[in-house]
């Protein structure tokens, strides 16, 4: 057996080196002082003919193909792999086991008898030489999916007896075998969506039945209990009969952040570290189950999302090590467990599997973080390329194409600056205000609750608790023009703990509460008077005259006082501008292509000679603009262009409604002749083009290897013969 040295080293502690010594050589663990699992996404083998059944299923649609080769990145260390390969779950047997894990949770795809992306647990995993020396468990994700019944689409199924025929499936194949996962004994299932079940037995008391039902299946079989793990922050788990929870992942932005957490936007990585933490304080104190720690390694889902992705920029081994440290202090004794999001989920970003960019670092953080036993010198093998080369469900072609993808630059969508900040115990505002509430009449005046406790006005403020799941105060009659607010300011104390609220409003013109006229303030939440000035843009539907006002704030017990409401005047009115973005684009000046960039597939990008100009390299070609334009201006867009091949383009736009997709295009037919034409789009025929358009993009055809000129693209709001 020879080891090649790879020429990669790290901190010259750790060295990577390439193994060919053939199969994968036996794993060496290391001993954690924590139960440390991750979430294996399965699936990667999937490719057309690969289906379990006689119709087409998800099983059929390739992740690497569809998504990650299409994307400069990620790159898996082990190449485009099909992970229902014994072989291939050797090597991540081996990563894991030296660098501190102990357990997979494979995501388990699972409805009334009918199963999506399982080969690679029962024909990858179980297959494996050395699954004997990793404990897994299933993670159920029991969520919609192509399901089908006798061929036809179906419904998630959480019947009684579907789950106790489901649980016969779990007990007959996994439970048994010695290296399922137990806690006391009992086998570990994770659940995504808990509430469906305790739904699909109508309420927690039904699903305890259920549940109980499920559980005498396993002790006919001399199996104890089944360990339940809720992944949320639900108040019914407790009385639903479940052992424990924990979360599949905390991405996002404390509601305080300068940044937040939205599709088509990038956020800090500093900033999910803060919001990890944020809830990990919070739910260990308010909920009282046994908790799993869950560990966040990055989000990127532009391999799936593209343009509409959100991404979290700046990740490096460093600050996932701080990450992971953090997560230490917050393990529960009672279950001495943590599990890292996620092993290999590629399409979305999350991953500490080895890639191309980083190779071992992130699990050499994890080794050093929660293994600090083991030694920091050690060797890490990988396979040669002529086995990578066989672990892979692309061809020599694809192959080639994914690589030369790699070389294009791969730069994240700008950060999302919040439009609303907050300013804690700042001196107040010296104009007027607008409307006041200062609950010195001894009424309520004006604000209704809702799930709360009837208020009590005494000494100058309103005083509540909250009784219910979605707790509600709400005045109508605001009466107060967006553009004249300075700020909306309260003074107010909640109890230990209350992370923040969510402000609804309407307008005259938007007269309904809902959640897309909505956003987050932080709070202090610890039981003393702070002051909280809002301030916020006009954007969006925040504009016009406000008529509602509803705070949102806290959970069951919760108790809330507050000393005054005020909206202050701004010091001068605020102009609302009209539309700077453009609604034209001309193209007439050399290299500007005036905002419009490459999303992807596109080559030798340029404005020449009153035109943009391009290559289509592979199916899926996109512009992508971003824009401030009000629909109800504009109902045409007038594109003049020419191309050689191709039979149709598409033009996308995302709004206020949702982002870009299907729903929000138009398609229309070209003439591939290599001369120039006007095409007249009736944007207005689609009742998804509405309100404010943020981005839009534009697929000019999906041939490769053919070429589009464009010469201009107008917004209009009449066609040119009215």
């Amino acid at each position: 057996m020879l080891l090649v040295l790879f020429a990669f080293t790290v901190s010259g502690v750790a060295e990577m080196k390439v193994w060919e010594g053939g199969y994968v050589p036996a794993p060496e663990p290391v001993k954690s002082g924590v139960s440390l699992g991750v979430y294996i996404f399965p699936g990667w083998y999937r490719d057309k003919g690969r289906g379990d059944y006689p119709y087409k299923t998800h099983d059929e649609d390739s992740e690497w193909k569809l998504c990650v080769a299409k994307q400069p990145g990620p790159r898996p260390l082990l190449g485009f792999y099909d992970d229902s390969l014994p072989e291939v779950n050797d090597w991540h047997i081996k990563w894991a086991v030296e660098h501190g894990i102990s357990w997979f949770s494979f995501d388990w795809y699972w409805n009334a008898g009918e199963k999506r992306l399982a080969r690679s647990l029962e024909q990858g995993f179980l297959k494996a030489k050395y699954a004997d020396m990793m404990k897994f468990c299933v993670h159920w994700c029991n969520h919609a999916l192509d399901w089908k019944k006798d061929g036809k689409p179906a419904e998630m199924d959480f019947s009684r007896k579907a789950l106790v025929e489901m649980t016969e499936y779990l007990a007959g194949n996994y439970f048994r075998l010695p290296n399922y996962l137990c806690v006391d004994g009992r086998p570990v299932v994770m659940v995504f969506v808990p509430e469906a079940l305790i739904q699909g037995s109508s309420g927690p008391e039904g699903f305890r039945e259920t549940l109980a039902e499920m559980n005498k299946v396993l002790r006919s079989k001399g199996i104890k209990d089944i360990y339940l793990v809720a992944l949320g922050t639900g108040s019914a788990y407790t009385e639903a009969g479940f052992a424990a929870f924990t979360s599949y992942s905390y991405y996002g932005a404390d509601v305080n952040s300068k940044y937040e957490f939205k599709r088509g936007f990038s956020l800090p990585y500093e900033e999910m570290t803060k919001h990890f933490e944020t809830m990990w304080r919070t739910v260990t104190k308010s909920i009282k189950l046994p908790y799993i720690v869950p560990i966040g390694s990055n989000w990127d889902d532009r391999p799936r999302a593209r343009e509409n992705a959100a991404v979290i920029t700046g990740k490096t081994p460093d600050k996932f090590e701080e990450m992971c440290r953090i997560g230490l202090k917050y393990i529960d004794k009672r279950t001495n467990l943590a599990i890292i999001e996620a092993w290999n989920e590629w399409g979305e970003g999350s991953y500490i599997e080895p890639d191309k960019e980083f190779k071992f670092e992130f699990l050499d953080k994890v080794r050093k973080v929660f293994a600090p036993g083991a030694p920091e010198a050690h060797t890490d093998l990988v396979p040669t390329a002529e086995k990578i080369k066989s672990f892979s469900v692309l061809n020599e072609t694809e192959t080639a194409k994914a690589a030369a993808l790699e070389k294009r630059a791969y730069t994240p969508p700008p950060l999302a600056v919040r439009t609303t900040q907050v300013e804690k115990d700042k001196p107040l505002p010296k104009t007027d205000t607008i409307k006041e509430w200062e609950f010195e009449s001894g009424s309520n005046e004006g604000w209704f609750p809702y799930q709360v406790e009837n208020p009590e006005i005494s000494d100058g403020t309103l005083k509540t608790k909250v009784v219910g799941e979605d707790p509600q105060l709400t005045t109508q009659g605001v009466d107060a023009d967006v553009k004249d607010i300075e700020c909306i300011a309260l003074r107010m104390r909640t109890s230990e703990n209350v992370m923040g609220t969510e402000v609804f409003y309407s307008t005259e013109r938007e007269p309904g509460l809902s959640q897309d006229k909505s956003f987050w303030i932080g709070l202090e939440g610890d039981g003393k008077w702070h002051t909280y000035q809002i301030f916020k843009k006009p954007e969006g539907k925040w504009k016009g005259t406000l008529d509602k006002l509803r705070f949102d704030i806290g959970l069951a017990g919760d108790e809330i006082e507050i000393d005054w409401i005020r909206i202050y005047r701004s010091k001068e009115p605020k102009k609302i501008e009209e539309q700077a973005s453009k609604t034209a684009w001309e193209f007439n000046k050399d290299g500007d292509c005036e905002g419009w960039i490459v999303l992807q597939n596109l080559a030798d990008v340029d404005a020449d000679n009153g035109a943009m100009k391009a290559k289509i390299e592979t199916n899926d070609p996109s512009f992508l603009c971003r824009v401030e334009i009000d629909s109800s201006k504009y109902r045409f867009a007038l594109i003049k262009m020419k191309i050689d091949k191709g039979s149709s383009a598409q033009l996308f736009w995302a709004n206020d409604q949702g982002p870009v997709s299907e729903q929000n295009s138009k398609t229309f037919k070209l003439k591939p002749d290599n001369e120039f034409h006007e095409y007249l789009v009736d944007l207005g025929e689609k009742d998804s083009w509405v309100g404010n358009i943020s981005e839009l993009r534009f697929d000019p055809n999906s041939v490769p290897d053919s070429n589009v000129e464009i010469d201009f693209i107008r917004l209009l709001e009449k066609a040119p013969n009215q």
